[in-house]
């Protein structure tokens, strides 16, 4: 009975093995997928930055044009974004963990791209009616590290490539500390990146991934991490 247990274990951990190897391998397929939404992410930032440069500008347009604001320029790229998935997907045959983890990489788009909510609230209504104005600052910053996190981690963990758990790892360090800390150094840093980080992330991943692919079809599919 107890040789039965061990055995069975035994053929479990195999099996987990194998389905791990399955998954770095065929998950390579959809390099292009995080290439192409990387490089979309990469004009949404321009926009996004365009934006905070000319706030009047825009405050303008989005008076005149309500759902301009709303869905500039996140809904073309959501629809470019899911056409690019359907065309690659449709191309490759699961065999592992590959399908399940796209899904979790698409539901981290689609936060990402659904635009924040925020009211505006007076606690001197006389302040209010005067037209008083107020300066409202919002950062979703830590949220957006900490999503694109959860993803690198569990495709790591799913894949076994490290370098994406690395990425991940530092993403949850920066995200917390820009939390819950006020440090200046860390203030200027994402200053700089924070209109860069979701392009940089899908374009690391992509290449990433596509670099494995080639030594996959280069070695034999003897591959190490």
């Amino acid at each position: 009975m107890k040789d039965n247990s061990v055995q069975d274990a035994v053929d479990n951990i195999s099996m987990i093995k194998d389905l791990i190897l399955k998954t770095r391998k065929s998950f390579t397929a959809f390099s292009k997928i995080f290439i192409f939404w990387g490089i979309l992410f990469i004009f949404q930032s321009l926009f996004a930055f365009v934006v905070q440069m000319n706030p009047e500008m825009m405050m303008s347009i989005a008076n005149d044009y309500p759902l301009f604001g709303t869905l500039m320029p996140m809904l073309p790229i959501a629809i470019v974004a899911g056409i690019v998935y359907y065309l690659v997907a449709s191309k490759v045959p699961l065999v592992a963990m590959e399908k399940h983890l796209m899904i979790l990489w698409v539901m981290v788009l689609i936060l990402n791209i659904i635009p924040n909510r925020f009211n505006i609230v007076y606690a001197d209504a006389n302040a209010a009616m005067q037209g008083a104005t107020q300066t409202i600052e919002i950062s979703n910053y830590s949220s957006t590290l900490f999503s694109l996190a959860i993803a690198l981690v569990i495709t790591a963990l799913l894949t076994e490539y490290k370098h994406l758990m690395y990425l991940g790892s530092v993403y949850i360090i920066i995200s917390v500390l820009y939390a819950y800390t006020r440090i200046p150094a860390l203030e200027m840093f994402v200053s700089g990146t924070y209109f860069f980080v979701l392009p940089f992330t899908f374009l690391f991943t992509g290449l990433y991934l596509k670099r494995q692919q080639v030594r996959w079809e280069s070695n034999g599919y003897q591959l190490d991490s």
